[in-house]
């Protein structure tokens, strides 16, 4: 059985593995039992006689790759509990990014799915961390750096343990497997004191109470960012070199799409959208345009192996969702030199946002409202 995104299966990418599979090894032929999306296939785990029907035609001989499985890391989700109940089939998870900023609860599920425990609950009464749980529930077992205090887990040794038998990272030369060259590139901004003069004012008119909340006044300041001149100069530069080939353009907010949408068109620049209203599937990857690519909607399913270019224009706060975009076009079977530029504003809170999502941080609204009060507060 494989699980895996509507979009992969949609556009066919795990069927051609397997065809390529079959061909090259006609001695040991796959013919999978099913392929479905994550939450069709927990509907089919909640569905008694569609386990009975599973369990009579696989028998116990059956194998669950689970695509992208840090799909499964909430222990408590609807997937990851259904999946439970599957303890008696082997299970393959495929990631390249099983864990973000939480490890230990990441594990958790992992573990669960390896059998080492039933739940979440037995999780952490097994582990006694129970005991070692703050007010809002969060774990008080860290450092200042995040690092696990091992005298106050006396049994993370063993954790360790149980994790390393779960979780395994193949040594590969990457050489072998015809992977692009990577060149990252940050774009400093040059100052703009337009953009200061907005933010500004911006930060007196939130002192005044003029947004009604804390998120209002951080959305507008963020807009005001990506719609900056410099910015927007710095990308058309890029799109318009005549080496660049289908440049990506990552985005979070509407507000910049509808931006980009208009620059762009007044300019008479093509361009496609990949989006939550924009399936990935209506987009044509062997057309040279630029794509405009929002960061959760692209996250998986998406192999432009044409492009040589990405542009994060807007900088977001997902440490695992930039990972993500960041594979969109290094694909293996390239034979052209990737280029991934980050434009990064003469700016605090752009700069903070940017720094710490490269440090593998996952950002909150609450975070981000904290920064944004904080940094911008300093130039007004």
């Amino acid at each position: 059985i494989v699980v895996a995104s509507k979009s992969i299966i949609t556009k066919g990418g795990w069927q051609k593995t397997i065809n390529s599979w079959n061909l090259a090894h006609p001695e040991e032929q796959l013919d999978p039992y099913m392929l479905e999306t994550y939450d069709r296939f927990a509907n089919i785990c909640d569905d008694k006689k569609c386990i009975v029907s599973m369990i009579k035609s696989a028998g116990q001989d059956l194998l669950i790759i689970l695509d992208e499985v840090h799909n499964y890391k909430n222990p408590v989700s609807k997937r990851s509990k259904k999946l439970q109940n599957l303890s008696h089939w082997s299970k393959l998870g495929l990631s390249a990014t099983p864990f973000t900023n939480n490890a230990v609860m990441d594990a958790c599920s992992y573990l669960v799915m390896g059998g080492f425990y039933r739940n979440k609950t037995n999780f952490m009464e097994k582990n006694d961390l129970v005991k070692r749980l703050g007010d809002y529930g969060e774990l008080l077992v860290f450092d200042e750096e995040g690092k696990v205090i091992p005298a106050l887990w006396p049994r993370y040794p063993e954790f360790r343990k149980e994790l390393a038998q779960t979780i395994y990272q193949p040594s590969v030369d990457l050489r072998s497997l015809d992977m692009p060259n990577l060149v990252t590139r940050i774009e400093q901004l040059g100052h703009s004191e337009s953009l200061d003069s907005d933010l500004r004012s911006l930060y007196k008119a939130y002192v005044k109470r003029m947004f009604d909340s804390v998120t209002d006044f951080r959305l507008a300041a963020m807009e005001r960012i990506c719609q900056d001149d410099l910015r927007l100069d710095t990308l058309f530069d890029i799109i318009s070199d005549t080496r660049t080939v289908q440049p990506l353009v990552f985005y979070w907010h509407v507000s910049t799409l509808q931006f980009l949408e208009q620059r762009l068109s007044e300019a008479s620049v093509e361009y496609q959208i990949v989006s939550g209203s924009n399936p990935i599937s209506e987009v044509d990857f062997d057309k040279d345009t630029v794509v405009l690519m929002q960061y959760q909607a692209a996250s998986e399913g998406v192999e432009a192996k044409l492009s040589n270019t990405s542009i994060f224009y807007e900088n977001q706060y997902s440490y695992v969702k930039l990972v993500q975009a960041q594979g969109r076009n290094v694909r293996r079977g390239m034979g052209h030199d990737v280029i991934q530029y980050h434009l990064l504003a003469d700016c605090a809170f752009d700069r903070e946002v940017f720094e710490r999502v490269r440090k593998a941080e996952e950002l909150s609204d609450a975070m981000l409202n904290e920064i944004a009060v904080e940094t911008l507060s300093l130039s007004s």
